[in-house]
């Protein structure tokens, strides 16, 4: 029949031309060209990926020249792994552009409560239970929890015929989004907390010539967003906590051969937002009040940075967990409380950035080119 069905379900009935077109497409390295040449000579070109997890691409050849970008956009909200299939040559000169593939970001507080965490990735790209998605900042002393380490399947983007035929297996999985930033309602005057950062997507290359890469390939997590600040005369004051960042997401290249391999990985978590600041002028004295607590970070291959702990009384702020690990977003920072007199208290620092480590991979195998 040739259908080439990748999509198998139990019960189905494979003849000997699906299995063949199957076989066929499987030692088959590079993909079969069906999207033609991709050539970005300047400027930017976006593809639509369509709220789907998982999107192939077959090239004949693959060229982004230097100055111009290749982009994506309609990632799924619970994040994309972007295929890439290429019979012949990749050059990449400029840069391809996986930021905010990963899965959504959670939203700061307006109201005490209503801070929401980071996404979950998609159930095909971990094999776990675990939180991976950084978790939202209440009030008081407790921080988001950072996302747990992200304990992947070996994907490989077909379905289970194909897949125990290749008998390929990849370690990739989008960047999990970082929690939003908490608010209290213990002062008269309270700001809002920031938003997470969005992670990073997931992505392959499969190269079935050279790979010649001197540009940037980017799948970085976003900057979780500052809390807003209070500056006014009158009456108390406390920030909101900062957003947790969103982590990277993981990378994989299989090629033919290597021309040049001296491009720039950028694959980072996002930094913590900054808690909000405050200002008091004038005002009573007040008793111990809570301030914002900071968002957790996104997990990717590491566990996230957990968010600062607001201040439960008196005057304070506190720090977002730093990303230590590689691809992990750091936590927001806790809001700063003004409880009496003139004073300025600012809010705490994010948890800063953490490096790619081992989230992307680069593999020669002349054997499949």
């Amino acid at each position: 029949m040739g259908l080439a069905k990748t999509n198998w379900a139990p019960g189905d009935i494979v003849d000997a031309d699906d299995l063949n077109d199957n076989f066929n497409r499987a030692i088959k390295t590079g993909g079969d060209g069906s999207d033609g040449a991709l050539n970005v000579p300047s400027g930017t070109t976006t593809i639509d990926l369509k709220g789907e997890n998982f999107v192939e691409l077959n090239y004949t050849s693959f060229n982004v020249s230097s100055g111009a970008t290749l982009d994506f956009e309609n990632p799924a909200d619970d994040g994309t792994i972007i295929y890439i299939r290429v019979q012949g040559d990749i050059t990449i000169a400029g840069t391809v552009d996986f930021r905010n593939c990963g899965t959504l970001a959670g939203t700061g507080a307006t109201a005490v409560g209503n801070a929401t965490n980071g996404t979950e990735p998609f159930t095909e790209s971990v094999t776990d239970a675990a939180t991976h998605a950084g978790q939202e900042g209440g009030e008081g002393a407790t921080g988001g929890a950072g996302g747990a380490s992200i304990t992947n399947k070996y994907i490989y983007p077909f379905e289970s015929l194909y897949r125990f035929i290749t008998m390929r297996q990849l370690r990739v999985a989008p960047g999990c989004g970082g929690g939003g930033g908490g608010k209290t309602d213990a002062y008269t005057n309270n700001t809002n907390g920031g938003a997470g950062g969005r992670g990073g997507g997931g992505w392959i290359f499969e190269c079935g010539g050279a790979w010649d890469f001197t540009g940037t390939i980017n799948s970085s997590g976003a900057n979780g967003t500052d809390a807003s600040d209070y500056s006014s005369g009158g009456n108390n004051g406390a920030g909101g906590g900062g957003g947790g960042g969103g982590a990277a997401g993981m990378g994989v290249a299989l090629v033919g051969s290597i021309v040049a391999n001296s491009g720039t990985f950028s694959m980072s978590g996002g930094t913590g937002g900054r808690g909000g600041n405050v200002s008091i002028v004038s005002g009573p004295g007040g008793g111990g009040g809570d301030s914002g607590a900071g968002g957790g970070g996104g997990s990717s291959y590491h566990g996230g940075g957990e968010g600062g702990g607001g201040r439960t009384s008196g005057q304070g702020n506190g720090n977002g967990g730093g990303a230590g690990d590689p691809g992990a977003g750091g936590g927001g920072g806790s809001g700063g409380a003004a409880n009496s007199g003139t004073t300025t208290v600012n809010g705490g620092s994010g948890g800063g950035s953490s490096s790619a480590g081992s989230l992307v991979l680069v593999i020669e195998n002349n054997y499949i080119s």
